[in-house]
């Protein structure tokens, strides 16, 4: 038995190749699977969510690493799709809208700064806190790119409507910033 395999190699060797590709095929569809499932379990609480914006105001400009940013102070009240949901305003983000509805990878705002809506007025709070369902935020977003038609973002799921960013003010002072 020995022998017919040694001198017969060539036999194997294509069932060898066709088993190695077999189970990479396997391990990668296993794999975008298992990565697609984790997407959606992220996006599920706000995949069809909603956000009324309550008020939008340029905050100033900063230079970051050469390029200019603009800070934006958001008053807006966050409604998950799914209630009881936890998420963190952290998770937030800005992607501007193109001419054609979709996103544009070179507009994005991120979250710098929350604060939590007690009832009377605005109190600060961690940025990476919890929050469960439907909360009112002031959100102070830095933006990179030119201001425009925008939506918001939670773990690259688009929901509520777009709204514009108001340009900037042409007599602010760029003030350096370090990341």
């Amino acid at each position: 038995m020995l022998d017919f395999v040694v001198s017969n190699w060539w036999i194997g060797l294509p069932i060898a190749i066709v088993a190695v590709f077999a189970f990479r095929l396997w391990a990668n569809l296993r794999f975008r699977a298992w990565s697609d499932e984790v997407l959606t379990e992220t996006q599920a609480g706000f995949a069809s969510g909603d956000i009324t914006i309550h008020s939008v105001a340029y905050a100033g400009s900063t230079i970051v690493d050469g390029e200019t940013a603009t800070r934006y102070e958001i008053d807006a009240t966050i409604v998950p799709s799914t209630e009881p949901f936890e998420w963190a305003g952290a998770d937030l983000f800005l992607y501007g809208i193109d001419e054609d509805g979709d996103s544009d990878p070179m507009r994005i705002g991120e979250v710098r700064q929350v604060q939590r809506w007690n009832g009377s007025s605005f109190e600060s709070i961690k940025r990476g806190a919890r929050h469960q369902g439907t909360q009112r935020l002031k959100l102070s977003i830095r933006f990179a790119g030119k201001p425009g038609p925008t939506r918001f973002n939670y773990n690259f799921a688009c929901f509520g409507p777009v709204f514009e960013l108001p340009a900037a003010e042409s007599e602010a002072q760029l003030t350096e910033a370090h990341c």
